[in-house]
Formats: structure tokens, C-alpha cells, sequence
């Protein structure tokens, strides 16, 4: 998926979580793009320094290798609270 963000877009990333790396910001765009009440945080004003800190602790985990798939994530909340699988 190829998603395209304006400079404005990217500098205000750039300012939040410290960093200025291209392929960074394309990642965390990404992961927010796909949460309407982030992608609005992110694009409307400035962001609380609660969210800051948690997008920064993100980037950390997601560059130790520290994340894990949503499948697997969803599939272990699902038999956890006794949902079914998902189709």
C-alpha cells in the first residue's frame, strides 16, 4: 500500500516523536492512517505529550522487533474473551 502524506504532514510527525527518518514517518502514518481518531489527532492539531511519549515508545518496540502481527494479536484476544475465529 502506497500512501502519499504532505510536508505538513511529515513535520508535524517529525516534531512529535523526534525523528526524521522517511521510512519511519511512512511507518507510523501507516499504523495510523488505519484508526480514524488517531489519523484526525495527528492531522489536526498538536498532539498531548501522553501521545507523544506512546508513539515514541512504539517506534522503540517496533525497531527492537518487538511487535507482533494484528492476526495474531486479534486471534489471541478472540480465545482469550471466547470469541470465534475470525473468517
Amino acid at each position: 500500500m502506497q500512501i502519499e502524506i504532505s510536508s505538513e504532514t511529515a513535520k508535524r510527525i517529525e516534531a512529535a516523536v523526534g525523528n526524521s527518518d522517511p521510512a519511519t514517518i511512512m511507518r507510523i502514518f501507516e499504523r495510523v492512517s488505519m484508526d480514524q481518531h488517531l489519523l484526525m489527532a495527528l492531522t489536526s492539531g498538536p498532539l498531548p505529550a501522553e501521545d507523544v511519549e506512546a508513539i515514541r515508545e512504539g517506534i522503540t518496540d517496533l525497531d527492537a522487533d518487538r511487535v507482533e502481527p494484528f492476526s495474531s494479536v486479534d486471534a489471541s484476544i478472540r480465545r482469550q474473551f471466547g470469541f470465534s475465529p475470525r473468517s
